[in-house]
């Protein structure tokens, strides 16, 4: 008997090893309320191991307009940005490479673009359209195109599954997450609890980011959820917790159960805070702005969790300061690779800092900066010093 038990120990000790990954694991709280109350100074130089300025070239082939910065991606040195005109390519040094397909019905052409994602092992890229998601090579060549199901972002779980997201718009969504094989066939959802009413039962759509993949990891993070999960193929795992405290949006004030008025949710949203993430090795970036649209860049503000002090707090100006390649503040709210971020500045905005500060026309990539031109990327790797992803 004693042996049986020891046996049945043995097994139970064994299967729960190769079963760690998959265990839940306590998620680390980020005390947003708390970090408010320290302000520091955070230069590049401190966090930063290379920083590039990049002005986009501009041409009557590559004009950007209503970039879709949070689907940005990178593959090595080439950077794939969608926009109004379509997918473009550039080079990381801002030349511009070609238009991924085009707009059409055809055989890898795309009415729109919901979201793009890549894998960076097999150097290819995949892209969201209505109804169907289009495959290409890094060069922008057509690999192969399926059909998928109407949602609205979507990311690589490994190299055989889509992770898709939907969003609740309409308060009556059943799924939040959808799992599909690469034909776009559905293998695993996982349910929508954040249930509530619009009363004109309208349905309303935000295309801010709500997925992202860090050191392997496909993550899930929403504006209105205080919680950031790792997805599996079998579970959601909570990875964060984001301590919002009083400047956490009420639900009652969320802008769809308002049913879409502006004037009243700019009211009412004004004493609250709008948080976003981006995670890299050493640290957990939570750039924050106003609820009101017309307010998010102006009212751009950062806080920063550090991973190994276990600590957070606000940064003064809510910008990173440049001290290392010019003199263009950074806000690091765009993430490519692990360890490898972006901040895009709109021309006009540049020329706006540049009355305050007319030095920043100095450095080399700027000097000739003009309104009507394509936005410059601020390219940052940051300093990978601490082995302890999660």
């Amino acid at each position: 008997m004693k042996k049986k038990n020891l046996f049945l120990f043995m097994l139970l000790l064994l299967s729960s090893y190769y079963d760690m990954d998959a265990q839940d694991v306590s998620p680390v709280k980020i005390p947003f309320e708390t970090a408010l109350n320290t302000t520091k100074e955070l230069v590049l130089s401190q966090i930063a191991a290379d920083v590039k300025i990049v002005p986009l070239e501009t041409t009557e082939n590559c004009l950007l307009s209503k970039v879709k910065a949070g689907a940005i991606q990178m593959i090595g040195h080439d950077i794939y940005i969608p926009c109004d005109m379509g997918l473009l390519q550039f080079s990381d040094d801002g030349k511009f490479v070609c238009s991924v397909s085009r707009k059409g019905q055809g055989p890898g052409e795309y009415a729109n673009i919901r979201y793009v994602a890549v894998d960076r092992v097999q150097k290819q890229i995949h892209l969201l359209t209505n109804g169907k998601v289009l495959v290409f090579s890094s060069e922008g060549k057509s690999l192969r195109e399926a059909r998928f199901p109407m949602v609205w972002q979507l990311e690589l779980l490994g190299q055989d599954t889509y992770v898709s997201y939907v969003y609740n718009g309409n308060g009556k969504k059943r799924e939040k997450i959808v799992l599909s094989n690469m034909k776009g066939e559905q293998i695993n959802t996982f349910p929508q609890y954040d249930q509530f009413t619009v009363p004109s039962g309208m349905t309303f759509y935000n295309t801010d980011p709500y997925l992202y993949q860090f050191a392997g990891n496909t993550c899930l993070k929403e504006f209105y959820n205080d919680t950031v999960f790792t997805v599996k193929k079998d579970k959601l795992i909570p990875r964060y917790i984001l301590d919002m405290g009083k400047y956490r949006l009420p639900d009652k004030y969320r802008f769809e159960v308002l049913d879409g008025n502006w004037e009243r949710f700019n009211e009412v949203s004004a004493p609250y805070w709008r948080p976003n993430m981006v995670e890299t090795t050493r640290s957990v970036f939570v750039p924050y702005s106003p609820w009101k649209f017309e307010d998010r860049i102006k009212g751009r503000k950062l806080v920063v969790y550090d991973k190994k002090g276990k600590s957070s707090y606000n940064v003064k100006g809510g910008y990173i300061k440049n001290d290392m390649n010019s003199r263009l503040p950074f806000y690091p709210n765009i993430q490519t690779t692990d360890d490898v971020v972006i901040n895009l500045w709109e021309a006009t905005d540049i020329l706006e800092l540049t009355k305050k500060d007319p030095a920043l026309l100095e450095h080399k990539a700027l000097q000739n900066l003009k309104e009507d031109d394509n936005p410059v990327l601020i390219i940052v790797t940051m300093k990978n010093t601490n082995k302890e992803n999660r």
